[in-house]
């Protein structure tokens, strides 16, 4: 499951995105090595740069602190490599890179920055075992909804995002299987410094094991189990608790009807820290927690150029500062082909948040996007995309605006012009 802060990220990064027909590569070596260049450019007009409620707020000695609602135009420059390796054989590795030159009209000399993007992953089939490994890093620079609303910089929240993980699916029987799985993700707040230190770095740990029957040949259902270790790191003046989870649940794969597939994990949830957390050298109790969980999507083709989908997920969280959150939240889109050279694609999304032990925050978070895609041929592509982001967020806990919490709460417009060029 993707969490909101990541979805946010990446919409803010790339409104549109679209899939090339099979373009000549730019080299071939081999039988089984193909090259190309795959990149972009784009144009953003951001309505609220910072994410911020844009008024004047002071803080509980009395000083007063001035949150401008910015707008600005943003420039992209992303040059990239593709490399592909293993056609037409059981074993794929794709190998993709891309840094982003980024130019803002507003702040440039604070804000222009380059962002590396590394994404590998590989597949292998053994017959009855399939398997598929990857690795990512992402560096981002964009503020968020868990972010925004504490110690205000004219200034973007920056991070390194590092992905890892290794799946298998394993064939029992003509009507058994099994899957299992692990994980690792981390994220490093790479200017904390610009922020008082405030964020901490975050390592989760994910292992997932499933038994499936297959009801029928496009349905398995069975039961399925996940631990996830999640360890944020200490930040001055507070140490966070470590969390494990434990999800007891359900599993529903494939086709329940025709043209309607499910992806659902269903069944219960806990989490147990390891310690109170300590917050200004006074320990915050935190207690053993349980609660309903689902991690679920749907995907229905109404016809042949029209898919509609769904996510609805119900699960822990950790916050920017280490705490620990309940989200409640989903999405529902749509894509629609209107020819070769057409697509579009329509998503809404809202996610309510509750923090724990801050004194009552709660946020709810909406999103809308929108995107049209042109692929005149198989090199280029041309998009444009919008997106709205409105938190809601309310609860004494910020102490840098007093009691009224009114600085996580923002709204935000993006509108996105891109071309991308793959050859």
């Amino acid at each position: 499951m993707k969490s909101f802060a990541q979805k946010t990220l990446l919409a803010a990064a790339a409104l549109s995105a679209g899939s090339f027909a099979n373009a000549a590569p730019l080299v071939s070596i081999g039988d089984s090595v193909d090259v190309f260049f795959n990149g972009s450019t784009n144009v953003q007009w951001r309505s609220n740069l910072f994410y911020t409620d844009g008024q004047v707020g002071t803080t509980p000695t009395g000083v007063v602190v001035n949150r401008p609602k910015d707008s600005a135009f943003v420039f992209y420059v992303s040059p990239g490599l593709e490399i592909n390796i293993g056609r037409n054989s059981n074993a794929n590795v794709s190998i993709y890179f891309r840094e982003d030159f980024l130019f803002y009209t507003k702040y440039g000399s604070q804000l222009n920055t380059e962002l590396a993007n590394l994404y590998v992953d590989g597949t292998y089939d053994w017959g009855n075992l399939q398997t598929s490994a990857g690795f990512s890093f992402v560096q981002s620079q964009q503020n968020t909804a868990t972010t925004s609303g504490r110690n205000f910089q004219a200034n973007l929240v920056e991070t390194d995002n590092y992905r890892a993980y290794l799946d298998g699916d394993y064939d029992i029987s003509p009507k058994a299987w099994a899957s299992a799985g692990f994980t690792w993700t981390r994220t490093d707040y790479t200017n904390n410094q610009d922020f008082g230190n405030t964020y901490s770095d975050l390592d989760t740990y994910t292992l997932p094991l499933s038994f499936y029957w297959r009801v029928t040949p496009k349905l398995s259902v069975g039961p399925s189990f996940r631990f996830r270790y999640s360890d944020p790191s200490s930040t001055p003046g507070v140490r966070p608790a470590d969390y494990f989870d434990y999800f007891f649940n359900v599993a529903v794969r494939g086709e329940v009807a025709p043209k309607l597939n499910l992806s659902v994990n269903l069944g219960y949830q806990l989490r147990d820290p390891n310690r109170d957390r300590l917050v200004s050298g006074v320990p915050v109790t935190q207690d053993t927690r349980g609660q309903f969980a689902i991690d679920g999507t749907a995907e229905y083709a109404v016809t042949p150029k029209l898919m509609t989908y769904a996510t609805l997920y119900h699960d822990f969280g950790v916050g920017a500062q280490g705490q620990t959150t309940t989200n409640l939240g989903g999405d529902i889109g749509a894509t629609y082909t209107f020819n070769e050279y057409i697509s579009s694609n329509a998503e809404f999304g809202m996610e309510n948040s509750e923090y724990q032990n801050t004194t009552g925050r709660e946020d709810l978070t909406t999103t809308t996007s929108l995107s049209v895609n042109y692929t005149p041929n198989v090199y280029w592509q041309l998009s444009v995309g919008y997106y709205y982001i409105n938190n809601h967020s309310t609860g004494n806990f910020n102490p840098v605006i007093g009691s009224n919490n009114t600085g996580a709460s923002f709204q935000a417009h993006t509108v996105n012009l891109q071309a991308t060029f793959r050859y």
